[in-house]
């Protein structure tokens, strides 16, 4: 019953997107005896199938993001640079599908970032949601976590305060 927030994920990149398919192929070297699922998309008006990794490394990223998540039901998921191969004008959609998601399947997300853009897609849709950023500093020789909430991560973001 997610799928159709796996499509919708994927759409944020290409809007086409009808269907996603786990196939299976034959093994690619002579060394390996296992068949592989691989992913592939069809297309709206289109009869064939695409493998998904023709489409980009952001396709991809979305797909794993959105899977590891699944995954993660009524437990943690750990994404690292979360950002990574997804344009920032598509960051907001994404989050907005992940701040769905971690609701509805009890998940408790801990995103890291260093991209500022990141952060203000984050931030455009924090308040939809129980949703805080948390932010880790050194301060002399240990480490303190300062917690945004949607709306103190707002007003930092409107007055410059780093929050990377």
């Amino acid at each position: 019953g997610l799928e159709k927030y796996v499509i919708d994920a994927l759409r944020i990149i290409e809007p086409q997107i009808e269907n996603l398919a786990f196939l299976e192929e034959l093994p690619t070297s002579d060394y390996s005896v296992k068949t592989e699922r691989v992913p592939y998309v069809s297309l709206k008006n289109r009869n064939e199938r695409y493998p998904l990794s023709i489409m980009g490394d952001g396709m991809n990223r979305v797909l794993s993001i959105i899977l590891g998540i699944i995954n993660a039901k009524n437990g943690i998921c750990l994404i690292d640079e979360i950002e990574n191969g997804i344009y920032y004008r598509r960051q907001p959609e994404l989050w907005r599908i992940i701040c769905l998601l971690v609701t509805e399947l009890d998940v408790q997300l801990f995103a890291t970032t260093h991209s500022l853009d990141c952060i203000r897609s984050f931030s455009s849709v924090a308040h939809e949601v129980d949703a805080q950023l948390i932010r880790l500093e050194k301060r002399k020789s240990e480490f303190a976590a300062v917690n945004y909430k949607s709306g103190e991560l707002q007003i930092a973001l409107e007055n410059d305060i780093e929050l990377r």
